[in-house]
């Protein structure tokens, strides 16, 4: 292993600066070899350049080769294990601070993962890693470098991995998430389990069902959740409580007020209007 370490700013102004490189380096694994990463204050970023294997993250299994990127969020462990076949080698850079996250949200919602991209050119990344190496770790001239590095890394990776490049079969996707969503819809169920179900990015998720149905998927779920609540306010004296039960809300107050968002009144006040006109149509 090679490995650049930037110590000329402390952990503590690297975590209140918007980016920061913690650490840049390379790796090869034996046949067969595994490596845990427990969880760290700073995010990490592989590019796998040659060989294969698996990588886990947060009880989630993925195949890896050459060309995938992998992503391990702060706070999270993982595991990476060479196949029994091919050596897996990779580069590496971690990084800090207050936007780090938001990068990496830029780059893995055109994934079909949280975690994995594949199809990228991994060894162009790996060479800009590798100009860190010769770098020493604790001067001025050598910390602007290693950012400059980052800096290019996040450039090129914004390019290949452009917002614009929708993933062929993102309609096929939306399709499946709406499916679920018509079959669990009186359920608790929220955006982030359907793309974990999915295999995808929430915020990807989002952006194809609404390409797809000119909708978010988070506003189908309630238009179908209250689709079916106005039914039951007009036609039965079925509870408020029974119903709001019935959709999967946690209790009634929540679902008193995301029906009056949606509606416009609350949902005794529907029924007392819906009830009556009712009554009116039938005599």
């Amino acid at each position: 292993m090679e490995e650049f370490v930037e110590k000329y700013l402390d952990i503590g102004l690297k975590n209140n600066s918007d980016l920061e490189v913690v650490t840049m380096g390379t790796t090869c694994y034996h046949k067969g070899e595994s490596n845990s990463f427990g969880k760290r204050y700073y995010h990490i970023l592989f590019f796998v350049t040659s060989g294969d294997g698996v990588f886990c993250i947060d009880g989630i299994k993925f195949n890896i080769c050459s060309g995938s990127v992998l992503y391990i969020p702060a706070g999270l462990t993982a595991e990476c294990t060479a196949s029994e076949m091919n050596p897996l080698e990779y580069s590496w850079v971690s990084f800090t601070g207050n936007r780090s996250a938001g990068f990496r949200y830029s780059f893995f919602i055109t994934s079909y993962n949280q975690y994995v991209i594949n199809g990228i050119n991994t060894k162009a990344y790996s060479s800009m890693i590798k100009k860190s190496l010769s770098l020493k770790s604790n001067s001025l001239s050598s910390y602007l470098r290693v950012n400059s590095i980052l800096f290019e890394i996040f450039a090129e990776l914004s390019e290949e991995c452009s917002l614009e490049k929708v993933p062929q079969g993102a309609r096929e996707l939306a399709v499946k998430a709406k499916s679920i969503i018509d079959r669990d819809y009186y359920k608790k169920i929220q955006v982030q389990q359907i793309a974990g179900e999915l295999g995808v990015h929430p915020y990807y998720l989002s952006r194809v069902f609404k390409d797809a149905f000119g909708i978010s998927p988070k506003k189908y779920i309630m238009d179908r959740k209250f689709s079916n609540t106005m039914d039951k306010l007009s036609l039965t004296d079925m509870p408020v409580s029974d119903i709001s039960a019935s959709l999967g809300f946690d209790d009634q107050l929540s679902f008193s007020k995301a029906f009056k968002i949606h509606s416009g009144c609350s949902p005794t006040e529907f029924r007392k209007r819906h009830q009556k006109t009712s009554k009116k149509d039938g005599s």
